[in-house]
């Protein structure tokens, strides 16, 4: 954990480490004694090529070992990439089960994306009333893609009575 504090200290206070590979190290350090937070920091490295060679397989190797141990975060990355098929098949399905996981931890981009996901029929029998509950969850923590949705939604007559069903449920818990 003090390598993993170290890098984040310092990433943080916005000091300079003297390059990626040395917080990279550090931060490789840390996930190989297996903490959550730093395993999925290593996946996101891995994913956007900071420092490193931009590795898809890699990053669902990290996101998985720290999504495995409940890290929502990883959870939710972990989702995209199969729903994106990045360094994985791309699996609807699978995608559904992580955000599902993070989502229900309150990760907003997890809510969003299992919106998304219910709007659109991926992975899960369309559901729009499904869809606005999500989206609602997402937007309550002011999630803009999730309250683009939610009014868009609002105003078609397709997904009006779907909408307002849930507007009355959420006003009556």
């Amino acid at each position: 954990m003090p390598q993993y504090n170290f890098v984040e200290l310092r990433l943080h206070l916005h000091t300079s480490l003297p390059d990626y590979t040395e917080a990279f190290n550090w931060l490789k350090k840390a996930a190989d004694q297996e903490l959550a937070l730093a395993q999925c920091g290593l996946g996101g490295i891995y994913y956007s090529g900071e420092g490193v060679q931009q590795n898809y397989n890699e990053a669902v190797k990290w996101y998985q070992k720290a999504a495995d141990q409940g890290d929502a975060t990883a959870q939710y990355n972990l989702g995209r990439m199969y729903n994106l098929g990045l360094g994985v098949a791309q699996d609807y399905k699978e995608a559904l089960k992580w955000f599902q996981k993070s989502a229900d931890q309150g990760h907003a981009g997890a809510q969003y994306g299992l919106g998304v996901m219910y709007h659109l029929g991926l992975g899960v029998a369309q559901d729009y009333k499904e869809a606005i509950k999500w989206y609602l969850k997402s937007a309550a923590q002011g999630n803009a893609k999730a309250e683009y949705n939610l009014e868009w939604m609002s105003e078609h007559t397709k997904y009006r009575e779907q909408f307002f069903e849930e507007m009355l449920k959420l006003s009556i818990t």
